[in-house]
């Protein structure tokens, strides 16, 4: 969770092997909106990505992936906000 609750990041088999997938909602006391995929390159089609952690400060998303045949952890980088 992040921004006061109002952001969750997650791993999801919904699309196949395993995506990391974001959702928000408008209050901490509101529903989540349909969680959406981070898409390429984050997720790569045929690969498990998983175990998202976001930095305090929002800009550096950590995760797992099988990308190199084995879990090995990757980092992306927010360019813009």
């Amino acid at each position: 969770m992040s921004d006061e609750g109002r952001q969750i990041l997650l791993r999801s088999s919904r699309e196949g092997g395993g995506d990391l997938f974001w959702a928000r909602r408008p209050s901490a006391d509101a529903a989540f909106e349909e969680a959406e995929s981070l898409g390429e390159p984050l997720n790569l089609p045929e690969e498990r990505d998983t175990d998202p952690h976001l930095s305090p400060e929002g800009a550096v998303l950590f995760f797992a992936s099988t990308r190199s045949r084995v879990a090995d952890i990757y980092e992306a980088r927010r360019v813009t906000r």
